[in-house]
């Protein structure tokens, strides 16, 4: 059988499961940064509103939540449960995506309800704008939805080492077994019968 070549090799269990915690934590940590601002004016000054991604796309930390959900489960859970915590996270990510992108596509409702909500009005004194934020969360759904749709065709070999690992355990002689013959060596040195009750 000829040797697997380096670029398809397996990710281990640890690595799988710190990326997929790793983007869900950031994600979710950029919904709490501004998203969105634009000028609003009330009756007595103009201001600039800033609208946060929990805010302005309430489906991205929501997302982000299944993401990291789907991490823990794959750290403890079987092969079968693995995969279906691998597609939660490709269904995070795809989620998570659609919320960015429809934010992206039009802000402007979303920051008129801050302003509702900070000044009464509802009217914008110029047009609303998107920080980098909402890009970098965009990029991270795109991932953890490439990661999770990898996923389960690279956790085959996490069940091979654990059965091999169990295998070399159980092959391993214990160790009361060990010190059991080197007992009867040393009687027989000794000149004495281990199989005799007598002479233990």
């Amino acid at each position: 059988m000829s040797e697997p070549q380096p670029g398809r090799r397996r990710l281990s269990r640890r690595s799988a499961v710190l990326v997929v915690l790793g983007g869900g934590a950031l994600l979710l940590a950029s919904t709490a940064l501004p998203w969105a601002t634009a000028p609003a004016r009330s009756a007595v000054a103009t201001s600039t509103v800033s609208v946060t991604g929990s805010t302005g796309a309430a489906l991205v930390p929501s997302a982000a939540l299944v993401v990291l959900a789907a991490g823990l489960a794959m750290a403890l859970a079987g092969r079968v449960a693995r995969v279906v915590a691998a597609l939660a996270v490709a269904l995070g990510g795809g989620l998570a995506g659609v919320g960015v992108i429809e934010l992206l596509g039009d802000p402007e409702p979303a920051v008129r309800a801050a302003v509702g909500q900070d000044t009464g009005m509802t009217e914008l004194a110029g047009a609303a704008e998107v920080t980098a934020w909402p890009v970098v969360a965009l990029v991270l759904a795109v991932l953890l939805l490439l990661v999770g749709v990898v996923l389960p065709f690279r956790m085959g070999a996490w069940d091979r080492v654990g059965q091999r690992y169990e295998r070399d355990q159980a092959s391993a002689p214990a160790a009361g077994s060990t010190r059991q013959r080197i007992s009867d060596w040393d009687a027989l040195s000794r000149g004495e019968d281990p199989s005799d009750p007598e002479d233990r």
